[in-house]
């Protein structure tokens, strides 16, 4: 006779087994779970595979369960299972129909359906008898997990074991070090504010404020280089007023045809003068 103590996971991929999905981070303990654990299914028909979800779900309800089905604002969709006479999630389905939306990494949207595509299948025995279970393929989950790793290791360090992962992996197998160039397709790193509260952001603005100083420096003496220069203009235009007043009733000169009073001769000399000044 079938216990209903746990949720038998088994039986909800076998009524999967038509549908195009996968099982992102697959447990390794599958189908075996803590309680409070959850699975993430990237999924290509939304409603159908709620559907058919649903549809073993019904047994556990008659035996007391309590399924609750609820609308993420990404279109994504839970189904938390709640075991009889308690509050707290025992299990609950996470399904995406989309890629999730990073925060410090852009993701190609069409790199979804490329998981899709290229799912590897693992035959499992469940008591209806064999089926398929499909997960991403070598290279995807290698690339799922460096995401996942830029994505949380400010925030949560433990993500750490994600890159030790694929440094193993990349290491032991030759092939798997085409996942850099799925990387540089699908994705790229996204311009974030550094929080100033961090190593790595005091680290930045140290930087930053030591390259700072010379440009600073920089424009200071450039400023104080156009006050100077203002100031000098300034005491040539006060000149060329005093000589200008000294020498216009002057007797003008005459050179060749043309005849230069004292004051046209000095204001030349004065923008001979500038135009050696300023070069």
């Amino acid at each position: 006779m079938k216990s209903f103590e746990k949720i038998a996971l088994d039986d909800f991929f076998v009524e999967l087994s038509d549908e195009k999905y996968v099982i992102v981070k697959f447990p390794g303990t599958f189908p075996d779970y803590l309680s409070g654990s959850d699975v993430d299914l990237y999924c290509l028909d939304m409603k159908a595979t709620v559907n058919k979800l649903l549809s073993v779900s019904n047994r556990y309800v008659e035996h007391g369960y309590r399924v609750v089905v609820s609308t993420k604002e990404d279109g994504g969709v839970y189904i938390d299972f709640f075991a009889p006479e308690n509050e707290r999630i025992d299990f609950r389905f996470d399904l995406h129909q989309s890629l999730p939306n990073f925060e410090r990494v852009h993701v190609r949207p069409a790199y979804f359906f490329s998981i899709l595509e290229n799912s590897i299948s693992i035959q499992r025995d469940a008591q209806s008898g064999k089926y398929d279970l499909y997960l991403p393929s070598k290279l995807d989950d290698l690339v799922l997990r460096y995401i996942e790793y830029i994505e949380w290791y400010e925030r949560r360090p433990d993500k750490i074991k994600h890159l030790d992962y694929i440094l193993e992996k990349i290491g032991n197998d030759p092939d798997l070090k085409k996942f850099l160039d799925k990387l540089h397709l699908y994705t790229k790193p996204k311009l974030l504010d550094v929080p100033p509260d961090t190593h790595f952001g005091r680290s930045i603005l140290a930087e930053y404020n030591e390259k700072n100083k010379e440009t600073r420096k920089e424009v200071a003496d450039l400023r104080q280089m156009i006050e100077n220069f203002n100031r000098h203009l300034d005491e040539i235009n006060r000149n060329i007023e005093v000589m200008r007043a000294f020498f216009l009733d002057s007797k003008p000169y005459t050179v060749g045809k043309f005849i230069l009073t004292p004051f046209i001769l000095v204001k030349r000399a004065i923008r001979k003068m500038g135009k050696i000044i300023l070069g």
